[in-house]
């Protein structure tokens, strides 16, 4: 019995899904093995840091021990110097308290100067342009 169009048709479009299915598999197939491996790896590596953990380490020197041999390799480099101890600041008395009142009221009143002459100057400047040579925009 000869094969109809239609069934040469279907079982061609049957094959090649059953191709693709195979590929399918195959590539997750693949797949699940890189990953199964990848995982193994990091077991492996995860085992072997824990059983590097494990081992005992060798004793170490205490503290006394170190700085001994510190000491021992800094003697005799250095001459030991022994300073003199630095003269205690004298500091001036001022006698006259009022002196020290009046520089207050001279610096106080500095400021004072300062602060208006910094506020007014501007004013002063624009009520008298043309002495200063300021032009009107054109």
């Amino acid at each position: 019995m000869k094969e109809t169009e239609l069934q040469y048709t279907e079982r061609m479009l049957r094959d090649m899904l059953a191709e693709a299915e195979a590929a399918e598999k195959a590539a997750a197939d693949e797949a699940r093995i890189a990953r199964n491996k990848a995982a193994l790896a990091r077991t492996e590596k995860a085992t072997a840091l824990l059983n590097k953990a494990n081992r005992p380490h060798p004793p170490r020197a205490t503290a006394d021990m170190a700085q001994a041999s510190r000491d021992s390799l800094l003697d005799g480099l250095f001459p030991r110097t022994e300073w003199p101890e630095p003269p205690k600041a004298q500091f001036p008395r001022l006698a006259d308290k009022s002196a020290d009142r009046r520089s207050d009221f001279v610096i106080a009143a500095l400021g004072i100067t300062l602060g208006l002459i910094c506020a007014l100057f501007p004013w002063y400047i624009f009520f008298n342009q043309e002495q200063f040579g300021v032009q009107a925009i054109k």
